[in-house]
């Protein structure tokens, strides 16, 4: 939110902006010295740019926090090993899968995350919905990101099978439903 504030207040000066200025520190600097040639200075902006830098401070803190405590954790380290999956996306996949052996099939782990259509049987009669909204929202998620992330590496995971049957999802039903779908293999595969 406070990057949006500096975003904005840059634009309003007709200064461009691209999305990930305000990430380091070394650009911060710049975007401030750029905000005083235009006499914009003290108590308007380094409120602003001194919550950013706290923030970012106690977010590495954390992020540290979480890495020693999942030093250990396999699972952790096999979610991480896939391209696109950071910390804290493996963190919260582990933490809200717990044990894994308590899914019977593939199919019950991704409807547990949600990511299955919902199904309704009536004798020889099969009908389809749509996913459901149903459980833990975080997982599902998680696993949407991860997928994301993978969609960002094309050039590493263009070759992968989850990336070549999402293209192919893609082409026949769009882009937000092949997302879905591949996040629901992907939770299959893991």
């Amino acid at each position: 939110m406070v990057k949006n504030q500096l975003h904005g207040l840059l634009l309003s000066l007709g200064i461009e902006t691209r999305r990930g200025r305000l990430r380091s520190a070394r650009e911060r600097r710049r975007a401030k010295c750029e905000l005083v040639a235009h006499n914009i200075t003290g108590a308007t902006v380094d409120p602003l740019f001194e919550t950013i830098d706290r923030l970012t401070e106690q977010v590495k803190q954390i992020e540290a926090a979480l890495e020693r405590l999942t030093a250990g954790d396999g699972t952790v380290c096999v979610v991480r090993t896939v391209p696109g999956a950071g910390l804290i996306t493996a963190v919260t996949i582990r933490a809200l899968t717990d044990d894994i052996a308590r899914f019977a099939t593939p199919g019950k782990y991704a409807s547990f995350a949600r990511l299955l259509r919902w199904m309704a049987q009536s004798n020889e009669t099969v009908r389809y919905g749509r996913i459901t909204k149903r459980g833990l929202s975080e997982l599902r998620t998680g696993l949407v990101h991860v997928l994301l992330g993978m969609m960002r590496l094309h050039r590493y995971t263009a070759g992968y099978r989850i990336m070549q049957r999402y293209e192919a999802i893609k082409r026949r039903k769009g882009a937000e439903r092949s997302i879905i779908a591949g996040a629901g293999n992907l939770a299959e595969i893991v």
